[in-house]
Formats: structure tokens, C-alpha cells, sequence
């Protein structure tokens, strides 16, 4: 809080500014490398190779539920089959966000009965290119995908209520869906990640027909759950927000 001091006839407003931070995920690096070449901002950029994943512990904050929430990276690859980023059980329960053919993101949702499984019609990305993707959801309805600023999925009246796992957060592998259950996999990532964030808001705004794409790497906020800029390492930016 801002107060005053007279001296000398002046007054003068001294600003104390509070900082504010949160307590950054524990992220366990299992065979995930760092490429100086390949990279979307800053200096690196993480390549999983196939067999190479990261995994934080269960946390609340990956319980995405009905609120409104955004996840978005950056990501560079060929592969047409994979789960990139997941909180899944072998169930009904959580969330999952890979690549399918023709260059399409898929986001899965399971709300403990069924499985929500949202796929573009039509392609959003070019192999071997670096790609932005984010994942957008409003409380009270809406989700949209946005791949490289342009939604190529969008249901207005969409609003599962993603169930809680106990499962660890993961990227480079997942179970996929099949059955009408979490089951039929692994489906491990092959490619590059940058700059990967998780957020309690609708960042982009589901009703936008484009948004703008980022052009600088992630700031943690308030409204930040998880951020990994990926630079030579796969840790959370805590803060401060």
C-alpha cells in the first residue's frame, strides 16, 4: 500500500510493491534432450524422442473440470499418432492433447461416464514446422481448438466436466482412446516442444474465428497453473507472477 512522507514541505509516495508467487510443479525428466538449433524463443527447445517423457505428480491445478481454462504450446513434428500432453486415467477420467493424420490436434475430455473426442475436419499444421496450438475453454460453455492462430474446431454449446485422476501430468506419451475408455496405447511423441503453459482462463477467447499468434516466450501470471520454457531443462517457472 502506497503512503506518504513530508519532509522539507514535499511529499513523497512510496510504492511497496508485493510479489507474488506460487510453488512450482516438480517435473521428473525421463530421457528428454535439449536442441540449441531447434527452438521457438530463448536458447533450446526439448525433444522427446519416442521413449523419453516428462511427469509431474497428481496436482489439482491439472484438474481442468468445467472452468474455464487454456493449454497451449508450441510443438514441431511429423508424427501423425501421438499423445503430447495428458492428466489421464485408464478410465473416463481427465484429459489428453495429441496429433492425428492430416496434420490435426485432437483434444480428448472424459467426464467419468464417456469420452469427449474433439478433432478438427480439416488439417492446421505443417510437418517439420514449428506450430502454436492452444486449447480454450469458457465456464459456462464453449471450446475451440486454435492451431497457428486460426480455429479449426469450435462447439459452442461443449462444456464437460472434466473428471478428476489421480494420475501423474505427462508429456511424450499417452493412452489414446478406444473403447470408450483411456486404453489403447502407449502413443509416445515423436518431436520438439517449446514453451508449453497451462491457465485458469480462456487466454484467446473460444468465439474468435483467429486469434493472434505469440510472439515472444510465455509470462507466468496469476492465471498460470504450469509454465515450461524448456531452456535446457524441464521446470516450472513458478514465478513470480
Amino acid at each position: 500500500m502506497p503512503f506518504g512522507m513530508m519532509r522539507q514541505g514535499f511529499t513523497y509516495q512510496v510504492i511497496q510493491n508485493v510479489v507474488a508467487s506460487r510453488t512450482p510443479k516438480t517435473i521428473t525428466n525421463n530421457g528428454v534432450t535439449f536442441s540449441s538449433a531447434q527452438k521457438q524463443f530463448g536458447a533450446f527447445g526439448a525433444f522427446f524422442g519416442g521413449s523419453a517423457t516428462a511427469t509431474s505428480p497428481n496436482s489439482s491445478d491439472f484438474y481442468l473440470s468445467n472452468n474455464s481454462y487454456t493449454i497451449e504450446f508450441w510443438f514441431n513434428t511429423a508424427d501423425a499418432l501421438s499423445e503430447i500432453v495428458n492428466q489421464q486415467s485408464t478410465t473416463r477420467n481427465g484429459w489428453s492433447i495429441g496429433t492425428r493424420s492430416g496434420q490435426r490436434m485432437l483434444f480428448a475430455a472424459g467426464d467419468g461416464s464417456t469420452i469427449s473426442v474433439l478433432v478438427p475436419s480439416t488439417g492446421g499444421y505443417s510437418d517439420n514446422t514449428w506450430s502454436h496450438v492452444a486449447i480454450c475453454h469458457a465456464a459456462g460453455g464453449g471450446v475451440a481448438i486454435f492451431t497457428n492462430g486460426v480455429r479449426n474446431y469450435y462447439n459452442a454449446g461443449w462444456n464437460v466436466n472434466i473428471a478428476a485422476t489421480t494420475a501423474n501430468f505427462r508429456m511424450g506419451t499417452g493412452f489414446g482412446v478406444s473403447g470408450g475408455n483411456f486404453t489403447d496405447g502407449p502413443f509416445p511423441y515423436t518431436g520438439y516442444m517449446d514453451e508449453m503453459r497451462i491457465s485458469t482462463v480462456d487466454r484467446y477467447g473460444v468465439t474468435n474465428g483467429t486469434i493472434a499468434v505469440p510472439t515472444a516466450g510465455f509470462v507466468n501470471d496469476a492465471d498460470t497453473k504450469l509454465l515450461l520454457h524448456m531452456e535446457n531443462t524441464v521446470a516450472d517457472d513458478g514465478g513470480p507472477a
